[in-house]
């Protein structure tokens, strides 16, 4: 279907599993490098929601790689919730919009298992690409490739271990990643030690700075997706 012109993009409970990821992630950059008039393609698109499907960590790369300032300078929200997403697909996103994939530093906390299967193990085994000092020095990331003014991204019930965590901070912190409030309930791999890193002071930027969210562990509420506690954990 033609996407141009819309403002909300609703792809949740489509039963797409990786390759369709990857497909749509493709169809979206296509669309998003059209012209209508004087703007681009997908220039009005507000909302993107892909939760309850299996697109995993190629899907979530390859959608996060269409999504950036300049294709769609307009998108608020973007949710991939409960999409089996681990540790290589926030790595993927991260270095979509122009972080380069990092690996854990020691005292990060990152000694708990995301069941993420293969991409853990292309952790374990030093594979991805260690960040280099230049991005250590939060250079400036180009609008081609920055993610939009996000208000949020929804990445609850998924894979995601500390590692992925810490991955979409560093994203943050290098300018890479502009987003109001990352929600990760139900990700339970993410440990204290990542949790308490990614509440610091350095994520605050002019009091407009990142928000990630988790569960409660002290009392164990079970969140919605607007944040209302609706039970409580056994």
């Amino acid at each position: 279907a033609n996407v141009i012109s819309e403002k909300v993009l609703n792809y949740s409970h489509s039963e797409l599993n990786e390759a369709d990821g990857v497909a749509l992630g493709k169809k979206l950059l296509e669309y998003g490098g059209m012209h209508t008039g004087l703007e681009k393609g997908l220039a009005k698109l507000k909302h993107l929601y892909l939760e309850h499907n299996r697109i995993g960590d190629g899907g979530a790369a390859s959608v996060a790689r269409a999504l950036n300032r300049s294709t769609t300078p307009n998108l608020r929200r973007i949710v991939m919730r409960n999409n089996r997403i681990g540790v290589q697909g926030c790595i993927g996103m991260a270095a979509a919009w122009g972080c380069a994939a990092v690996e854990a530093s020691p005292g990060d906390g990152n000694d708990g298992n995301d069941g993420g299967g293969a991409a853990d193990a292309a952790v374990a085994d030093g594979t991805t690409t260690a960040i280099t000092a230049r991005d250590k020095k939060s250079r400036q990331v180009g609008d081609s490739v920055r993610s939009p003014a996000l208000d949020l991204l929804s990445l609850e019930e998924n894979w995601i271990n500390s590692e992925g965590a810490l991955a979409l901070g560093r994203a943050f912190k290098a300018g890479a990643l502009t987003v109001r409030e990352v929600r990760l309930y139900g990700n339970n791999a993410i440990t204290p030690g990542a949790r308490e890193s990614l509440k610091q002071p350095e994520y605050v930027q002019q009091g407009l700075g990142v928000k990630f969210v988790f569960d409660d562990t002290t009392t164990g509420s079970c969140m919605t997706q607007e944040g209302e506690v609706i039970g409580e954990i056994p």
